[in-house]
């Protein structure tokens, strides 16, 4: 028995040098080009930055490629489980000079690892070209002069990432001292990251480009593509926030693509006024220093003139603002009427301060950075809202679902049978020590068969949907974007395609992204209009989980790949699906159209409240709602049967006998006042209740609110979990500037998922809404309250007692 045990471990040894040997050779034989193309350039990224989980650009230029080819530029990189996530983000068919140039857009699911760009032949699938990338956030940022980038430095979601354009080489005046600043306060991880474009010609042409930025800085340079520019409009709807300056470029500005939308917006006009003293710049940053205004002999600077009445000033003025904001769509917009980088302000000792006002909302301190970093370990495995909101929607079943304890005493139980009792098999009962290389194999199958039995042969195929619909009006034109999370099931442990597509269609509304027709049939257009509008991808959890973004890479072992193509952004191919496991995918969806989908007459009275009406046109009605505006929320009472549910002919009063306002924060906290008891010595009084918010709970849309509105709530201090996953979805400044936000329910899907050509029944489904309703703002003029006014003011004040 020893020889053959002796023998047996020979055997094995040469196994373990032949795979080795093996594995070396392929990789010396992947080292080796065996092809003539070479990569001439390879660009990914932000300048070699990003965040994990977001989309990023990517472009390459290939030479010596054969004339005529149609070659496909792919990035394969992992997904949050750490599977191979393929992207073909382009495709070229090669010219007659066999180079090649491709750009398109990819994402990361792990915050570590290596990823792999490749130039492929389409129609043979033969790898033309490939180059590996290794990325991560301790990853040192690529050198910009060497063409073929290797390296991705890739940050957490709660770094805040500024992309400024304009100012040449030297870049926007202050923001390297901003940027030192915030790296000193920084310490361990970062709160700031930048991307600094001299040109606006560098921009992406597409608003997936734009998904890891929170913040544009644009000054001097102002020209851009019109798909440079509507990308930048998108996003700003979205959710993301401008930052514009000009004075005496106001001409440029008004002429370039974002200039003539901003300037519509603002009421800029064409020609700058001349202001001597900037002392509202200077009480904007407290302990600002002067700004000096008499250099280069002149003693007065041109300033934009800003004039819409909706435009809130945060710097006011004789003439109209000096800094401006108002809120577009679920974006902001900010305009500095003054040129940044332009004396008198790029000689200003206190801009590094100012810029840090204008990003943050605060100058930087050690208490400030704290507040920025998410770095709170909580029991539950959630610390970020995104965590919350994605598990609200598991489709794990309840065979699949294991509690960490269950998980634990099994691990326990595991090791204490191939240990000890092993132990005593093979030495006191068998008394044949040797055996364990028998015993050991036996213990793990007959452990993996108990599993499976234990776990269930055979599932069910099911999905868990939820869906978000935000409404908003820009202009002459209304604008939807349309999110949809999916949590599928599987009923056995297969490889599926997953094909999505939108499933609400308004008359007029046009998808974008959708494929052009040229037919006239209705019903093909129609089926035109929706093809390819989707992009559906996978989704991930911000955490440090097993299956999250912030786990490290490991060994990869059992590694599956799965594909996603830029062509076809609406279907995923060959995902891999276990037996009572759950898959997350997202699928979104933007479309715009002539029809005002909300109509409203809102106007806010001397002390803020809301005066007017306003209805939408949906074809279903929106119930469970509340309006919310300034440090207001309004409800319907319960006994208001015309105002439970809003449909498109309802009109919503805010002064409606059926309506009732109350405190904001109040009602996000769940404060209420508790009378306390008499005692001796005492006399009666009252005390403020907080109720702590609940991070476990699954309804949708208190979780949703606490998205929209959490800076308003008090932030991680009241909600005890970071906001940076979905942190484009707050909405604080946007209720409180020129929009008052309905948030409710609505029975209205807005995308459909299937599996193999098969549709998937939803185990439950719903759809939130989220309305962006224009509010004319006051004149600035003091005005006397009205009986109606004092009345209502009342009303408040008696709700907030109780």
């Amino acid at each position: 028995m020893l020889r053959f045990v002796s023998a047996l471990t020979g055997y094995a040894c040469k196994v373990v040098r032949t795979a080795a040997f093996c594995v070396a050779i392929s990789g010396v034989l992947h080292c080796v080009d065996i092809n003539a193309a070479e990569f001439e350039s390879l660009r990914l990224g932000l300048q070699g930055q990003g965040k994990v989980g977001t989309w990023l650009p990517i472009s390459a230029t290939a030479t010596d490629l054969p004339a005529g080819q149609l070659v496909e530029l792919q990035a394969a990189f992992p997904d949050p489980r750490g599977d191979n996530y393929v992207e073909t983000t382009a495709v070229a068919v090669v010219p007659n000079s066999g180079m090649a140039s491709l750009h398109g857009y990819f994402r990361s699911g792990r915050i570590e690892g290596t990823g792999v760009v490749s130039l492929v032949d389409s129609e043979t699938g033969e790898t033309l070209v490939r180059r590996t990338v290794l990325f991560g956030e301790d990853v040192a940022l690529p050198d910009p002069e060497v063409e073929v980038q290797r390296r991705l430095q890739l940050r957490r979601m709660d770094a805040l990432t500024l992309l400024t354009v304009g100012g040449g080489a030297g870049g926007i005046a202050g923001v390297e001292e901003f940027l030192r600043n915030a790296a000193v306060y920084s310490r361990d991880r970062s709160i700031l990251q930048s991307v600094q474009l001299g040109d606006p010609s560098e921009l992406p042409d597409d608003v997936d480009g734009l998904d890891a930025v929170d913040v544009i800085l644009m000054a001097d340079k102002f020209e851009t593509s019109p798909q440079q520019a509507g990308a930048i409009q998108q996003w700003v709807r979205d959710g993301g926030r401008l930052i514009v300056s000009t004075g005496g470029t106001v001409d440029k500005f008004l002429a370039s693509d974002v200039g003539r939308w901003v300037g519509e917006h603002f009421g800029i006009e064409d020609a700058p006024i001349a202001m001597r003293r900037f002392n509202g710049l200077e009480a904007f940053v407290s302990g600002a220093t002067r700004i000096q205004t008499n250099l280069s002999g002149k003693d007065s600077w041109p300033v934009a003139r800003l004039t819409s009445g909706q435009t809130k000033a945060l710097v006011d003025s004789l003439d109209g603002p000096i800094l401006g904001t108002q809120s577009i769509g679920a974006g902001i917009i900010t305009v500095l009427a003054v040129d940044i980088n332009q004396l008198p302000l790029n000689r200003w000792t206190s801009l590094p301060q100012f810029l840090e006002v204008l990003v943050f909302g605060e100058k930087l301190s050690p208490t400030s950075a704290d507040r920025r970093r998410t770095s709170r370990v909580s029991q539950s495995g959630v610390s970020d809202l995104g965590t919350q909101w994605l598990a609200a929607n598991d489709a794990v079943p309840i065979a699949g679902q294991w509690s960490t304890w269950s998980v634990m005493a099994m691990l326990a139980a595991w090791l204490i049978l191939i240990g000890p009792l092993d132990f005593l098999l093979v030495t006191k009962v068998l008394k044949r020590p040797h055996l364990t290389w028998l015993t050991f194999p036996f213990l793990i199958v007959c452990g993996v068969m108990l599993m499976v039995q234990v776990a269930g042969k055979s599932g069910q195929l099911g999905m868990r949907q939820l869906d978000v619909l935000d409404v908003m009006e820009d202009g002459n034109s209304s604008y939807l974007h349309a999110r949809s999370w999916l949590s599928v099931s599987a009923s056995e442990t297969m490889r599926a395609e997953f094909h999505a597509e939108p499933t609400l269609e308004l008359p007029g509304m046009k998808f974008d992204h959708a494929t052009k027709t040229t037919k006239s049939d209705a019903s093909d257009a129609s089926a035109a209009n929706k093809a390819a509008a989707v992009q559906l991808t996978w989704s991930g959890r911000p955490e440090d989980v097993f299956g999250a973004m912030y786990r490290k890479g490991g060994m990869g072992l059992g590694q599956q790949t799965f594909r996603h193509s830029r062509l076809s952004p609406d279907t995923v191919t060959n995902m891999p699906l276990l037996t009572n496991g759950s898959r997350s995918f997202k699928a979104a969806w933007h479309a715009s159209g002539p029809q005002p989908l909300v109509e409203s007459s809102l106007t806010v009275s001397g002390f803020g409240l809301l005066k007017g009406t306003f209805h939408h046109n949906l074809p279903e009605p929106i119930t469970d709602w509340i309006v919310v505006h300034g440090n207001r929320v309004y409800r319907a009472q319960p006994t208001a049967d015309e105002y439970i549910a809003l449909d498109s002919n309802t009109s919503w009063t805010a002064r409606a006998d059926g309506i009732y306002a109350s405190d904001l924060k109040a009602y996000l906290t769940g404060t209420r006042t508790k009378r306390t008891k008499e005692s001796k010595g005492t006399s009666r009084g009252s005390s403020q209740v907080t109720t702590p918010y609940d991070a476990q709970s699954t309804d949708a849309q208190y979780v949703l609110t606490m998205l929209s509105l959490y800076n308003y709530a008090g932030g991680a201090e009241y909600a005890g979990l970071s906001h940076t996953q979905y942190r484009r979805m707050e909405v604080t400044d946007t209720a409180r500037l020129n929009h008052a936000v309905l948030i409710g329910r609505i029975d209205l899907p807005v995308s459909s998922l299937s599996i193999n050509d098969q549709p998937i029944t939803n185990n439950e489904r719903q759809t939130l809404v989220r309305l962006f309703i224009p509010v004319d703002k006051r004149p600035p003029g003091a005005r006397a309250k009205t009986k109606e006014d004092l009345d209502k003011e009342q009303q408040v004040e008696s709700e907030n007692q109780q």
